[in-house]
């Protein structure tokens, strides 16, 4: 009798799959359960499983370690997967950000919890997480636009900005303002307490001439979520080493995300706390210190620097630019 060697080769391939997504899915490969269950002996099954060893390290330069006698796992040192700690640190930054609707926070979780950590692992995080993805609350402007368009117009925006390409959106600031549209040379996307921003150079020079003029910021800074449509145009823009955007100076010198010109202040601050100025003014510079008392200098854009230290109300004074203190 005749051996049908397609056939045999249709089982090997199974098994061969099975292991493979065994593996992906960070569950162990017993030798002699998978020999039972496809009726071969164990030489079969450990040859399967070093053709599949053969193929993640050629391709991944993933390992199979053996876990215990005739039990091998995917190796989880170099596998480009992150670990359960981590994993539960990105969902509580994740949900600490609120950037996004309670459907849609759910959703990027799941996927991160699922592709990176093993069923026990997957329990611990949902049980340190899931009490406050149950009491996720929304931004209020999370109900503006829909979760698709808006990670579709992040996804334009960030194609546009790599291929410098000039963008069109239509944008709404305000609910009692009609939507506007401008002309973009998208530079950059940005995230800051709570919400997504694109930093742009506004194509018409009167408009960004008439911003400028009422102290606004070149580039100019629009919120993600207020933006309904992006088109993108076939027209490209080039922007200079000398020009170019660079974000972190830009977060290290803002806050609240507001635009201006690079100025400079000087403050004191009383207390023990420094780290505190420095975390929220990372470029500060610490100038003496007398007593409790630390004065401080930083280059800052904005108003947004200010309005913290405001909120720190009689722990610090801001100097004036000519020294003197103001009048009260």
């Amino acid at each position: 009798m005749a051996l049908d060697y397609n056939i045999d080769k249709t089982k090997q391939e199974q098994r061969i799959l099975e292991i493979y997504q065994d593996l992906l899915d960070n569950k162990e490969v017993n030798i002699e359960v998978k020999s039972e269950k496809f009726g071969v002996d164990k030489k079969t099954i450990k040859r399967d499983l070093a053709a599949v060893e053969e193929f993640l390290d050629t391709r991944y330069q993933f390992e199979i370690q053996k876990s215990k006698p005739n039990i091998y796992k995917l190796s989880r040192e170099n596998v480009g997967r992150l670990t359960q700690t981590e994993v539960l640190a990105v969902c509580n930054i994740l949900l600490n950000s609120r950037a996004f609707s309670k459907e849609e926070m759910k959703r990027m979780l799941d996927k991160i919890i699922e592709h990176n950590l093993d069923a026990e692992e997957r329990k611990q995080v949902i049980v340190l997480t899931g009490n406050e993805m149950h009491h996720y609350a929304e931004l209020s402007t999370s109900k503006q636009i829909t979760p698709e368009d808006f990670l579709e117009n992040m996804k334009n925006i960030a194609e546009a900005i790599v291929k410098q390409r000039k963008i069109e959106i239509e944008y709404k600031r305000n609910a009692d303002i009609k939507n506007i549209k401008r002309k973009l040379c998208p530079l950059a996307i940005m995230f800051s307490e709570m919400y997504f921003y694109m930093a742009a150079k506004i194509e018409d020079k009167e408009i960004e001439e008439k911003l400028r003029r009422n102290s606004c910021s070149s580039p100019a800074i629009y919120r993600l979520d207020r933006i309904s449509e992006v088109k993108i145009f076939d027209e490209h823009f080039h922007v200079s080493d000398k020009d170019k955007f660079e974000v972190g100076q830009f977060k290290n010198k803002s806050k609240f995300m507001y635009g201006g010109n690079i100025r400079h202040i000087t403050f004191d601050f009383t207390g023990t706390n420094k780290g505190m100025i420095l975390d929220q003014i990372p470029n500060a510079e610490e100038l003496y210190t007398k007593g409790n008392t630390t004065r401080f200098r930083a280059a800052i854009i904005g108003e947004g620097p200010e309005m913290w230290l405001r909120l720190l109300k009689d722990a610090v004074k801001i100097i004036p630019p000519d020294g003197k203190q103001p009048e009260k």
